[in-house]
């Protein structure tokens, strides 16, 4: 009996894609914390502060990263149920478009609130000026992962978890020893986050550039408010005392 129930499992591929998304998740997780270690002990205190109040602002812009991936997701699934291919290729198409001008906004505003930020944090205007970057991921990597999301597609979304946490230790290990220092570590995060975007727009290249249905999709602005708001509370709790 416990032969066949093994046997099942291991056939299943349910199993198998979310032991793959188990393994990307937990394999993010490693190699974020060895980036942490290493960072932390080759950047000194004064350093590694800085990285750490940088890195708090991303957290806080990818509140909208999160909403946005969780709302895409639910759209994606309800019509990947349908089987209305045609309309998750534009969809797709729609978000990235709509997504761009949103975070080139964004990207704008932030740039115009640098000095203020600068003088608040005690921080340089160049390691600011390369968090400003990480908007753009924070709006468009979500669509990617989303739509891996909604279809069910755990296994590739898995690798590109993996494919970040590879990036961000191993960008960021290369980078501070070639003296880059608190920059470097910063740039191996926004690489973090747009590698990924560019792996995954390649592994979604069949619905990106798939045959369209056109039709007016939903507002993922409107729909993504409730979330957004409920997550800008919990990522604060967390993430304010360690910014100040």
């Amino acid at each position: 009996m416990f032969k066949s129930l093994f046997l099942k499992l291991t056939r299943s591929q349910f199993l198998k894609d979310n032991v793959s998304l188990f393994v990307g998740t937990l394999a993010l997780s490693f190699f974020t914390f060895l980036f942490h270690f290493y960072a932390g002990r080759s950047l000194g205190p004064a350093g590694y502060g800085i990285l750490v109040a940088a890195i708090t602002i991303t957290y806080v812009i990818n509140i909208l990263f999160n909403a946005f991936q969780t709302n895409i997701a639910k759209i994606v699934s309800r019509y990947q149920t349908k089987k209305e291919l045609g309309k998750i290729n534009y969809f797709l198409s729609y978000c990235l478009k709509s997504l761009f001008l949103s975070s080139f906004v964004l990207f704008i505003i932030f740039l115009l609130f640098i000095p203020v930020l600068s003088d608040f944090l005690h921080i340089a205007f160049v390691p600011l000026l390369l968090v400003s970057v990480v908007i753009f991921s924070s709006l468009l990597l979500p669509v990617i992962r989303g739509a891996f999301q909604g279809l069910q597609r755990f296994r590739p979304l898995g690798w590109n978890l993996l494919f970040e946490g590879i990036i961000k230790f191993g960008m960021g290990a290369i980078l501070i020893s070639l003296g880059f220092s608190v920059n470097g570590a910063i740039i191996a995060v926004v690489l973090s986050y747009l590698f990924p975007f560019f792996i995954g727009c390649f592994q979604m290249r069949n619905f990106i550039f798939g045959k369209k249905e056109l039709f007016k999709p939903e507002n993922i602005y409107v729909t993504s408010l409730p979330i957004l708001i409920m997550l800008i509370g919990i990522t604060l709790f967390y993430s304010v005392d360690v910014l100040l």
